[in-house]
């Protein structure tokens, strides 16, 4: 089981506590149910890209008050902003159809100062969130894009764990959690053409059966034939 991040291209909205522009609070949504991801990998033997999708029903507000989660600067931890422990503390968030939104004050700190400054310059402008699952979490889809073409799609229905939200400076994957995520969907990849394999090899031993019953019933009425 190994920590992933799955990032967005949506903005992030410094708000004041009156509501007004360009105050202390940031808001964003970390997670956005049904999107299409970035490719996360390919299936190499066919050159299939993989996504993901995080499916409406994969978090509740109830599952998220359950964990320890950090609202911090591209996934680490020393640089924490905010946290919300069993649903307490100055990371709150929200649950709505379109995904999960957090919202916190930026701290009077080095890094919240860097973060408030980046923010406002548009450097930091997308969320991201780290995640852990197995896979009994997600079921794979092979279909087509809009061009046409074969994809796979990972469609996550559940986590494991829930750790951090993440202000990052672009919505693209980092190589290093990409690709570890990738050989656990590659591997189900294998292990559906191996199952795919067996039930062709399972139909073609029926039909050699077959085909031996039929000659064997024809040699019977050859022979029965010719038996006066």
């Amino acid at each position: 089981m190994k920590q992933e991040t799955h990032e967005y291209q949506n903005g992030i909205v410094l708000r004041s506590e009156d509501g007004g522009e360009d105050g202390r609070i940031v808001e964003g949504y970390a997670i956005l149910f049904g999107v299409r991801s970035n490719v996360v990998g390919y299936d190499i033997k066919k050159d299939v890209p993989i996504y993901e999708v995080i499916e409406p029903t994969a978090l509740t507000r109830e599952y998220l008050d359950k964990q320890d989660i950090v609202l911090n600067l591209s996934h680490n931890n020393e640089r924490m902003l905010a946290r919300s422990v069993n649903g307490k503390g100055t990371l709150s968030y929200d649950v709505d159809e379109k995904g999960v939104k957090f919202r916190a004050e930026l701290p009077h700190t080095v890094d919240g100062d860097y973060a408030l400054e980046h923010i406002r310059l548009g450097n930091l402008a997308n969320c991201s969130f780290a995640f852990t699952i197995t896979r009994d979490n997600y079921e794979l889809e092979k279909t087509k894009d809009e061009k046409g073409n074969d994809i796979t799609v990972a469609h996550v229905k559940s986590f494991c764990s829930v750790s951090d939200m993440a202000i990052v400076r672009r919505g693209a994957y980092p190589q290093t959690s990409v690709y570890t995520r990738a050989e656990l969907y590659l591997e189900d990849l294998e292990k559906m053409k191996e199952e795919k394999r067996e039930e062709l090899k399972e139909e073609e031993n029926k039909k050699s059966v077959n085909y031996r019953e039929e000659v064997k019933a024809l040699r019977k009425i050859a022979e029965s034939a010719f038996d006066f």
